[in-house]
Formats: structure tokens, C-alpha cells, sequence
């Protein structure tokens, strides 16, 4: 296995992220291929799959088999035990934008603590 210095986790694209999910040892990487490059034409789709992606290539930096799945994303098998997870992507959203806007009118830029 590779050190992490070896993946860039912040410029995936799908040829990148494919080829690097095997260099790392992941399995089913061309049925998780197929589905980025089936929603090419939807960047934001294709963000959100390669979240997917990073979260395995940690899995994978820290000694976990991974095998790329649909639903739920990643299988992972890690010390003995396996266990699925779904990768959550969050971005920001006009609500977010709104209630900052909000928050700056009211003046409160959130808690305020005093040193103890």
C-alpha cells in the first residue's frame, strides 16, 4: 500500500479517481467507473460520486478492504469486521446564504464564549 502523499484526494476526476481506487486495491471500481462516466454530463452528480471515492481512498490508506458498491456505497472489511457505509454529501445551499444574511442583520455571528 501506498502513504497517503501518494493520493490527491482535492482534484479527482473520474479517470483519476478510477485508476487511483485501484492502485489503492479497491474492488468493483469499473461498475463504480460506469456510473460516473453514465452521469458525465451531470457534474454535480459526478461530485457527489466522487466523494465516494475520497472516503474509500481513506479506508483504503488506513488498511481496510474496499469494495465499491451502489447502495450502500462502500463495503468495508477493517480488523476482522465488515460494515457498509454511505457517503453523505454536503454543500452549501441558498439557505445558507440567507441565513448568514440573517444572523449578520441581527448582529449575532454565532455563540460567543468568555475564556474560563
Amino acid at each position: 500500500m501506498q502513504s497517503a502523499a501518494m493520493y490527491d484526494l482535492t482534484n479527482l476526476d473520474i479517470d483519476h479517481a478510477a485508476s487511483t481506487l485501484r492502485l489503492a486495491g479497491a474492488l468493483d471500481v469499473d461498475n463504480y467507473e460506469r456510473k460516473l462516466r453514465q452521469n458525465a454530463p451531470n457534474r454535480t452528480q459526478v461530485i457527489n460520486h466522487l466523494s465516494e471515492a475520497r472516503v474509500a481512498l481513506m479506508f483504503l490508506e488506513n488498511g481496510a478492504q474496499v469494495t465499491m458498491r451502489d447502495s450502500p456505497d462502500l463495503e468495508v472489511e477493517w480488523r476482522d469486521e465488515n460494515f457498509y457505509a454511505e457517503v453523505k454529501h454536503f454543500r452549501r445551499t441558498q439557505q445558507d446564504e440567507l441565513d448568514e444574511v440573517a444572523m449578520r442583520r441581527a448582529n449575532c455571528n454565532g455563540p460567543r464564549f468568555s475564556p474560563a
